[in-house]
């Protein structure tokens, strides 16, 4: 799976705080809770909320760099996921001809999930261009 370049310099108390689990922030506790163990996306999950928590902090208020930067980290991020979705949902320790309908299955919440990170993450970075517009970052 894939990591960030800085993901061995974070504390495992740093991750697990950045971590909220597979879905969307505003969805409830306990709906995430089911979407991590329905998907078997979690790992995914942890490693596409540190990146979002890490790119939050590149903003700078008046300036518009950081925001393009912002905007930058979190299509990366997203794109990522998508690959460490891919990754789990075919499964690289087995062979491919193994399983192939619950790796369909596996597959079609993978592109499911990203696509929610994708509206998602337009949406946060709209949020973010709208607080520092108004001098609020």
């Amino acid at each position: 799976m894939e990591v960030p370049d800085y993901w061995d310099s974070l504390s495992p108390e740093f991750i697990q705080a950045a971590d909220n689990g597979c879905g969307l922030a505003s969805w409830p506790p306990l709906l995430r809770k089911f979407a991590d163990l329905y998907s078997g996306f979690k790992a995914p999950a942890a490693v596409h909320d540190v990146e979002w928590t890490m790119a939050a902090r590149v903003v700078q208020f008046g300036d518009s760099e950081s925001l393009d930067r912002y905007a930058e980290l979190i299509h990366e991020s997203n794109r990522r996921f998508y690959r460490n979705c891919r990754t789990v949902a075919v499964g690289v320790s087995t062979p491919l001809w193994r399983h192939p309908l619950k790796r369909f299955r596996r597959w079609r919440v993978a592109c499911r999930f990203y696509r929610y990170v994708q509206i998602g993450g337009a949406a946060a970075i709209l949020a973010m261009r709208r607080k520092h517009d108004r001098g609020n970052v």
